[in-house]
């Protein structure tokens, strides 16, 4: 799976988000998942399944480059999705986002681990919903979804993820609207 980060300048990003909608189809063994409004240094971000990674990049400049509006993109890779399950999470309105890990070499799997067994649901229904290990840039090592209604609880949620051994630093991006495409939500349920 790739997940694509998008900046964009001088246009609205409601109707960029209308526009990304109807670019985004199935095409070329790329399938798009999921796309959300960030509340970062980049504006969007598009979650694509990729069977074909060599059709990748025609993909993005073909029907994401070519957007009026976006001016860069940047892409990383995850593997190794584990959903994580806690009751009642699924009918829970609240903020999504995911936590951008950089983790020790080596520590990888004991984080990955910790997560999983120890990390969530926290009080004030505050939840990890998947892990993904990512291949491996500068500063992303791990990749981890929630979901929360209170900044105060979410917080204690990052910062149990920050203190496990193995982790260097935590990036966090909230989503300010996010859509998962009807077709994929049976396959990529881990992501409502």
């Amino acid at each position: 799976m790739a997940v694509v980060s998008l900046n964009v300048s001088k246009r609205d990003l409601d109707d960029l988000w209308e526009n990304l909608q109807s670019a985004l189809i199935k095409a070329d063994g790329i399938e798009p998942v999921a796309m959300g409004i960030t509340f970062e240094y980049y504006d969007i971000q598009v979650f694509l399944y990729c069977d074909e990674p060599e059709n990748l990049n025609r993909y993005i400049i073909n029907r994401l480059r070519s957007l009026k509006g976006v001016t860069e993109t940047t892409v990383f890779f995850i593997t190794d999705m584990d959903n994580i399950k806690h009751e009642g999470m699924e009918s829970e309105p609240g903020i999504d986002g995911i936590v951008l890990l950089d983790v020790e070499c080596g520590k990888e799997d004991s984080v990955f681990r910790e997560i999983m067994e120890n990390v969530g649901p926290e009080e004030e229904k505050t939840f990890t919903k998947f892990i993904a290990n990512c291949l491996h840039s500068a500063s992303l090592d791990l990749l981890v979804g929630f979901k929360g209604q209170n900044f105060y609880m979410l917080d204690k949620l990052f910062s149990k993820i920050r203190l496990i051994d193995g982790v260097i630093d935590v990036e966090v991006v909230m989503f300010s609207r996010f859509k998962i495409f009807d077709y994929e939500k049976s396959r990529f349920s881990w992501y409502l």
